[in-house]
Protein backbone atom coordinates (compact mmCIF):
# COMPACT_ATOMS: atom_id res chain seq x y z
CA UNK A 1 0.00 0.00 0.00
CA UNK A 2 1.76 3.50 -0.74
CA UNK A 3 1.74 6.37 1.21
CA UNK A 4 -1.24 8.19 -0.62
CA UNK A 5 -3.25 4.96 0.03
CA UNK A 6 -2.22 4.98 4.07
CA UNK A 7 -3.49 8.79 4.15
CA UNK A 8 -6.84 7.92 2.56
CA UNK A 9 -7.54 4.78 4.78
CA UNK A 10 -6.15 6.80 7.82
CA UNK A 11 -9.07 9.04 7.26
CA UNK A 12 -11.55 6.34 6.38
CA UNK A 13 -11.13 4.69 9.68
CA UNK A 14 -11.61 7.59 11.52
CA UNK A 15 -7.99 7.59 13.10
CA UNK A 16 -8.56 11.57 14.51
CA UNK A 17 -12.06 12.38 14.86
CA UNK A 18 -13.58 13.87 16.59
CA UNK A 19 -14.70 12.29 18.26
CA UNK A 20 -14.86 13.89 19.83
CA UNK A 21 -15.42 13.87 20.77
CA UNK A 22 -16.07 12.89 21.14
CA UNK A 23 -15.86 13.46 19.55
CA UNK A 24 -14.09 13.18 17.68
CA UNK A 25 -12.40 13.58 16.03
CA UNK A 26 -13.30 10.97 13.26
CA UNK A 27 -12.10 10.25 9.85
CA UNK A 28 -9.30 12.81 9.07
CA UNK A 29 -7.95 12.88 5.74
CA UNK A 30 -4.42 12.74 5.18
CA UNK A 31 -2.66 14.76 1.99
CA UNK A 32 0.83 14.96 3.19
CA UNK A 33 3.07 17.28 4.89
CA UNK A 34 2.84 21.64 3.82
CA UNK A 35 0.35 23.66 5.21
CA UNK A 36 -3.16 23.84 4.77
CA UNK A 37 -4.86 27.42 3.85
CA UNK A 38 -7.88 29.41 5.53
CA UNK A 39 -11.16 29.29 3.58
CA UNK A 40 -14.55 30.62 4.52
CA UNK A 41 -16.19 27.72 4.83
CA UNK A 42 -20.07 27.55 4.78
CA UNK A 43 -21.99 30.15 6.46
CA UNK A 44 -23.63 30.13 9.46
CA UNK A 45 -27.32 31.20 10.86
CA UNK A 46 -27.94 34.01 12.91
CA UNK A 47 -30.19 33.93 16.03
CA UNK A 48 -30.28 31.82 18.81
CA UNK A 49 -29.95 32.19 22.38
CA UNK A 50 -27.22 32.71 24.70
CA UNK A 51 -26.35 30.26 27.06
CA UNK A 52 -23.91 32.76 29.33
CA UNK A 53 -23.59 29.55 31.88
CA UNK A 54 -22.32 26.77 29.51
CA UNK A 55 -18.68 27.15 31.12
CA UNK A 56 -16.09 24.45 31.54
CA UNK A 57 -17.33 23.13 34.53
CA UNK A 58 -20.44 21.57 32.94
CA UNK A 59 -18.38 19.67 30.44
CA UNK A 60 -15.71 18.05 32.64
CA UNK A 61 -17.00 13.76 33.15
CA UNK A 62 -15.83 12.44 36.22
CA UNK A 63 -13.96 9.33 36.24
CA UNK A 64 -15.86 6.37 36.19
CA UNK A 65 -18.92 7.90 34.03
CA UNK A 66 -20.10 5.53 31.27
CA UNK A 67 -21.58 6.53 27.71
CA UNK A 68 -23.23 4.81 24.90
CA UNK A 69 -23.55 5.96 21.57
CA UNK A 70 -24.65 4.03 18.24
CA UNK A 71 -22.99 5.31 15.49
CA UNK A 72 -23.73 4.80 11.39
CA UNK A 73 -21.14 5.39 8.81
CA UNK A 74 -21.05 5.11 5.47
CA UNK A 75 -18.34 2.27 4.15
CA UNK A 76 -15.99 2.07 1.57
CA UNK A 77 -17.95 1.43 -1.08
CA UNK A 78 -21.00 3.30 -0.32
CA UNK A 79 -20.36 6.98 -1.99
CA UNK A 80 -23.91 7.89 -0.90
CA UNK A 81 -23.02 8.33 2.37
CA UNK A 82 -25.50 8.42 5.66
CA UNK A 83 -28.97 9.82 5.07
CA UNK A 84 -29.28 12.96 7.68
CA UNK A 85 -31.98 15.51 8.00
CA UNK A 86 -30.94 18.16 10.68
CA UNK A 87 -31.80 21.86 10.95
CA UNK A 88 -29.40 24.31 11.94
CA UNK A 89 -31.36 26.39 14.49
CA UNK A 90 -33.68 25.26 16.74
CA UNK A 91 -34.87 22.39 18.55
CA UNK A 92 -33.04 19.01 17.14
CA UNK A 93 -34.89 15.47 17.16
CA UNK A 94 -32.85 12.47 16.83
CA UNK A 95 -34.95 10.36 19.00
CA UNK A 96 -36.17 7.73 16.38
CA UNK A 97 -34.61 4.36 17.08
CA UNK A 98 -31.55 3.03 14.34
CA UNK A 99 -29.06 0.61 13.88
CA UNK A 100 -25.39 1.18 13.85
CA UNK A 101 -22.64 0.32 15.47
CA UNK A 102 -21.85 0.18 19.24
CA UNK A 103 -19.57 2.66 20.89
CA UNK A 104 -19.06 2.60 24.60
CA UNK A 105 -16.82 5.52 26.17
CA UNK A 106 -15.29 5.01 29.87
CA UNK A 107 -13.75 8.12 31.60
CA UNK A 108 -11.08 6.86 33.03
CA UNK A 109 -7.89 8.01 35.17
CA UNK A 110 -5.40 9.76 32.40
CA UNK A 111 -2.04 8.50 34.30
CA UNK A 112 -2.94 4.73 34.24
CA UNK A 113 -4.01 4.61 30.69
CA UNK A 114 -2.49 2.76 28.05
CA UNK A 115 -0.11 5.47 25.85
CA UNK A 116 -0.13 7.71 28.76
CA UNK A 117 3.87 8.05 28.67
CA UNK A 118 3.39 9.78 25.52
CA UNK A 119 0.17 12.71 26.63
CA UNK A 120 1.88 13.27 30.61
CA UNK A 121 0.16 16.49 30.61
CA UNK A 122 -3.41 14.93 30.22
CA UNK A 123 -6.43 15.78 32.32
CA UNK A 124 -8.95 13.47 30.83
CA UNK A 125 -8.85 10.60 29.00
CA UNK A 126 -11.98 8.64 27.14
CA UNK A 127 -11.62 5.16 26.79
CA UNK A 128 -13.61 3.68 23.62
CA UNK A 129 -14.63 0.19 22.89
CA UNK A 130 -16.34 -0.40 19.71
CA UNK A 131 -15.58 -4.22 19.46
CA UNK A 132 -12.81 -3.87 16.80
CA UNK A 133 -10.66 -1.92 18.82
CA UNK A 134 -9.87 -0.16 22.04
CA UNK A 135 -9.08 3.77 21.87
CA UNK A 136 -7.82 5.85 24.10
CA UNK A 137 -8.06 9.64 23.81
CA UNK A 138 -6.22 11.95 25.77
CA UNK A 139 -7.37 16.33 26.72
CA UNK A 140 -6.20 18.64 28.69
CA UNK A 141 -9.19 21.60 29.53
CA UNK A 142 -8.90 24.61 30.87
CA UNK A 143 -11.70 27.65 30.97
CA UNK A 144 -11.04 28.66 27.73
CA UNK A 145 -11.02 25.03 25.85
CA UNK A 146 -10.49 21.57 25.64
CA UNK A 147 -7.88 20.26 23.56
CA UNK A 148 -7.02 16.67 22.12
CA UNK A 149 -3.15 15.37 23.21
CA UNK A 150 -3.53 12.88 20.72
CA UNK A 151 -5.03 8.53 20.79
CA UNK A 152 -3.53 5.26 21.48
CA UNK A 153 -5.20 2.61 19.35
CA UNK A 154 -5.30 -0.99 20.49
CA UNK A 155 -7.06 -3.75 17.50
CA UNK A 156 -8.13 -6.92 18.17
CA UNK A 157 -4.88 -8.75 17.33
CA UNK A 158 -2.85 -6.76 19.56
CA UNK A 159 -1.41 -4.18 17.34
CA UNK A 160 -1.15 -0.60 18.86
CA UNK A 161 -0.60 2.57 17.30
CA UNK A 162 -1.18 6.20 18.32
CA UNK A 163 -1.26 9.47 16.90
CA UNK A 164 -0.87 13.20 18.24
CA UNK A 165 -1.52 16.85 17.53
CA UNK A 166 0.83 19.89 17.82
CA UNK A 167 -0.53 22.12 19.25
CA UNK A 168 -3.26 20.49 21.02
CA UNK A 169 -6.53 20.48 19.15
CA UNK A 170 -9.42 22.64 20.38
CA UNK A 171 -12.59 20.54 20.06
CA UNK A 172 -14.67 22.77 22.66
CA UNK A 173 -14.26 26.33 23.18
CA UNK A 174 -15.75 28.36 26.29
CA UNK A 175 -18.10 29.40 27.49
CA UNK A 176 -20.36 27.95 24.63
CA UNK A 177 -22.01 31.25 23.80
CA UNK A 178 -23.87 31.71 20.09
CA UNK A 179 -21.24 33.58 17.81
CA UNK A 180 -18.37 31.81 19.92
CA UNK A 181 -15.49 31.31 17.23
CA UNK A 182 -12.04 29.76 18.15
CA UNK A 183 -10.22 29.14 14.49
CA UNK A 184 -6.35 28.07 15.11
CA UNK A 185 -3.85 25.38 12.75
CA UNK A 186 -2.28 22.41 13.84
CA UNK A 187 0.08 19.65 12.56
CA UNK A 188 -0.96 15.99 12.76
CA UNK A 189 1.30 13.13 13.20
CA UNK A 190 1.23 9.12 13.64
CA UNK A 191 3.08 6.19 14.58
CA UNK A 192 2.83 5.10 10.82
CA UNK A 193 5.15 8.30 9.77
CA UNK A 194 2.20 10.24 8.22
CA UNK A 195 2.04 13.97 9.06
CA UNK A 196 -0.23 16.94 7.78
CA UNK A 197 -1.48 20.33 8.53
CA UNK A 198 -5.28 20.92 9.94
CA UNK A 199 -6.71 24.50 9.97
CA UNK A 200 -10.37 24.37 11.57
CA UNK A 201 -12.97 26.93 12.70
CA UNK A 202 -14.93 25.90 15.81
CA UNK A 203 -18.05 28.01 16.15
CA UNK A 204 -21.24 27.83 18.40
CA UNK A 205 -24.13 28.16 16.10
CA UNK A 206 -27.03 27.47 18.19
CA UNK A 207 -28.71 26.64 21.75
CA UNK A 208 -31.49 24.92 21.34
CA UNK A 209 -33.10 21.39 22.83
CA UNK A 210 -32.04 17.78 22.07
CA UNK A 211 -33.72 14.72 22.32
CA UNK A 212 -31.62 11.57 21.52
CA UNK A 213 -32.60 7.74 22.77
CA UNK A 214 -30.84 8.69 26.17
CA UNK A 215 -33.23 11.69 26.64
CA UNK A 216 -34.33 15.18 26.11
CA UNK A 217 -31.48 17.36 27.10
CA UNK A 218 -32.64 21.37 27.19
CA UNK A 219 -29.30 24.02 26.33
CA UNK A 220 -27.75 21.79 23.94
CA UNK A 221 -25.16 23.98 22.64
CA UNK A 222 -24.58 23.03 18.25
CA UNK A 223 -20.76 23.54 17.58
CA UNK A 224 -20.15 23.37 13.95
CA UNK A 225 -16.33 22.23 13.24
CA UNK A 226 -14.90 23.30 9.76
CA UNK A 227 -11.45 21.58 8.68
CA UNK A 228 -9.14 22.02 5.55
CA UNK A 229 -6.41 19.30 5.54
CA UNK A 230 -4.10 19.69 3.32
CA UNK A 231 -0.43 18.99 2.69
CA UNK A 232 1.85 18.62 -0.50
CA UNK A 233 -1.20 17.26 -2.05
CA UNK A 234 -4.75 19.01 -2.75
CA UNK A 235 -6.46 20.21 0.73
CA UNK A 236 -9.60 18.23 1.59
CA UNK A 237 -12.19 20.18 3.87
CA UNK A 238 -15.36 18.67 5.53
CA UNK A 239 -17.49 19.88 8.67
CA UNK A 240 -18.34 18.13 11.58
CA UNK A 241 -21.06 18.86 13.83
CA UNK A 242 -20.79 18.08 17.25
CA UNK A 243 -24.34 18.60 19.83
CA UNK A 244 -23.01 19.44 23.79
CA UNK A 245 -25.62 18.97 26.35
CA UNK A 246 -24.37 20.29 30.20
CA UNK A 247 -23.54 17.72 32.53
CA UNK A 248 -23.83 14.61 29.92
CA UNK A 249 -21.55 16.30 26.57
CA UNK A 250 -21.56 14.99 23.36
CA UNK A 251 -25.04 13.94 22.82
CA UNK A 252 -25.08 13.92 18.87
CA UNK A 253 -22.69 13.94 16.05
CA UNK A 254 -22.55 14.16 12.30
CA UNK A 255 -19.83 14.02 9.61
CA UNK A 256 -19.91 15.41 6.18
CA UNK A 257 -18.24 13.48 3.62
CA UNK A 258 -15.31 14.85 1.83
CA UNK A 259 -15.37 18.01 0.28
CA UNK A 260 -18.23 19.01 1.63
CA UNK A 261 -19.39 23.14 1.53
CA UNK A 262 -22.99 23.03 2.01
CA UNK A 263 -23.92 23.65 5.35
CA UNK A 264 -26.88 21.60 5.95
CA UNK A 265 -25.73 18.95 3.44
CA UNK A 266 -28.17 14.98 3.90
CA UNK A 267 -25.47 13.16 3.15
CA UNK A 268 -22.78 12.29 5.80
CA UNK A 269 -19.94 10.07 6.41
CA UNK A 270 -21.26 8.88 9.24
CA UNK A 271 -24.16 9.84 11.98
CA UNK A 272 -23.56 9.31 16.11
CA UNK A 273 -26.17 9.60 18.96
CA UNK A 274 -26.28 9.31 22.45
CA UNK A 275 -28.18 5.48 23.45
CA UNK A 276 -27.53 5.69 27.46
CA UNK A 277 -25.71 7.62 30.21
CA UNK A 278 -24.44 6.33 33.61
CA UNK A 279 -22.94 9.24 35.59
CA UNK A 280 -19.95 7.93 37.72
CA UNK A 281 -20.64 7.11 41.97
Amino acid sequence: MGLEDKRKTAYARGLAELIAALLLASAIAAAGCGGGGKGEGPEVPEGGEKAAELTSERFRPAVGSVFRYLRSAAGPEEVGGVPVNFPLEGDWDFSEEMGGEEQRFTVVEPFSAPGAERFPQADLCLKEENGREIIHRFYTQDGEARRQLGMHVQTEGGRESWCSYSPPLADLAFPLNRGKVLEEEVSYSDSEGISYYITHRLTVIWIGEMRVPAGVFPNTALVQDYEIMGGEAEAATRIIYRWYSPEVGLTAGIASRLGEDQAAFNRAASFRRLVSFEPAR
